[in-house]
């Protein structure tokens, strides 16, 4: 009886097992999924972490609260990235050596033209040119500019200091970096589309943040590379202002061209409504046939 009361056993423990198996094989999807959500929820606020840890960073080194060994200034504090804007207007006597030297001048500080208009009016002459240079070249230029033989009528000089900015986007970018490189662990870890697909997103949305910051960062890097000036420089003309009023006989003249002019533009006008004059004639020749049936008729009525 002992030996059937233990295959007896043996058995239901047996089927217990076998039974036991489908919950946990069903329980090992819902366990992943738990798995997969815990962790992108410490890469979210290891993301915050890290982007906030970066802005403190930065926020300290601009601030100069931090320094290099041997209490020297940070590398990016001596070496700063100025957007440099300059407004420079000027008077002059000859319009086209003037801007002779200054396009020579503008070449011999290895700038360049990059926009130029020209224009005149009855009063003066005018070119507005729009001046790259090399930001270590900017002063020597403007020096050279006002220095040029004529009247300086304006000058504005203006700095945008981006340098926080394309430290602070750096940081962003490089904290970016280690989120994309622990969502690419967990994407090798997934084993659901849905999961990959939405590990994937996140990755692809990562990818195009960190491009976009790339390019802020280049772009702000050339604006400071290259420093900008508006040159604006005239010339008055001589005979701005020199006219005198007319005398009686200029008057006179003038009202006799007026009149003339008068006279031409009204037969023009006559000409341009030719229908209108056609539509006259024809109703004139209409009334006066019309008359010369209708006197017979009352010749004869007055007679009898």
């Amino acid at each position: 009886m002992k030996a059937w009361h233990m295959i007896f056993l043996a058995a239901g423990m047996l089927a217990a097992c076998h039974s036991s198996e489908p919950s946990i094989t069903a329980n090992a999807d819902e366990d992943y999924a738990v798995s997969l959500n815990v962790a992108k929820s410490k890469i979210e606020v290891q993301s915050i972490l890290i982007a906030d840890s970066a802005a403190a960073a930065v926020a300290t080194d601009s601030a100069g609260a931090v320094f290099h060994s041997g209490n020297t200034a940070p590398a990016f504090l001596a070496n700063r990235q100025l957007i440099r804007t300059a407004h420079i207007q000027m008077e002059c006597n000859d319009f086209a050596a003037f801007g002779a030297r200054v396009h020579q001048m503008v070449k011999a500080n290895d700038g360049w033209i990059d926009a130029e208009q020209e224009t005149q009016s009855d009063y003066n002459r005018q070119n507005v040119l729009q001046v790259k240079v090399p930001v270590a070249r900017f002063d020597a230029l403007m020096a050279g500019l006002v220095g040029l033989d004529g009247k300086l009528m304006e000058k504005k000089v203006e700095s945008e200091d981006v340098t926080n900015a394309i430290v602070d986007t750096r940081g962003r970018i490089e904290a970016k970096k280690i989120i994309r490189a622990r969502y690419l662990e967990l994407l090798k870890q997934a084993n659901k589309m849905e999961d990959i697909l939405q590990v994937q997103a996140e990755i692809n949305s990562i990818t195009e943040d960190m491009e976009s910051a790339a390019y802020n960062v280049q772009h702000m890097q050339a604006q400071a590379a290259y420093s900008t000036i508006y040159f604006t420089y005239a010339q008055p003309l001589e005979n701005a202002g020199s006219t005198q009023a007319p005398g009686f006989f200029g008057r006179l003249w003038d009202a006799i061209k007026t009149g003339g002019a008068g006279i031409q533009n009204l037969v023009i006008i006559g000409a341009a409504v030719w229908p209108l004059w056609l539509g006259i004639a024809i109703v004139a020749i209409w009334w006066k046939r019309r008359r010369s049936l209708t006197r017979p008729a009352l010749a004869k009525s007055g007679t009898a």
